[in-house]
């Protein structure tokens, strides 16, 4: 059960990444904002699981805002990170 709950986050992941070469923006939107709350809710089992997951997640997140021309919500979700 472990495992198919770390696929579906993920899958989420790798589902905004198509989506994106799709440019189906609307729906990566709907995506990443299912896939972030996935991995903030995350128990993962080290610390280092969990932050590759969050830089792959955040990687997806500035390909989005640049796709769509967002470059303020870019600035305010990366000084979120920070």
């Amino acid at each position: 059960m472990h495992y198919c709950i770390n696929y579906c986050r993920c899958g989420l992941c790798a589902l905004s990444k198509v989506l994106l070469v799709e440019r189906k923006l609307a729906d990566v939107h709907e995506v990443l904002g299912q896939a972030g709350n996935a991995i903030e809710q995350w128990a993962a089992p080290s610390v280092h699981q969990k932050e590759s997951l969050k830089v792959f997640f955040l990687v997806l997140q500035v390909c989005h805002y640049l796709m769509c021309g967002q470059v303020l919500a870019l600035w305010l979700c990366l000084t979120a990170y920070w």
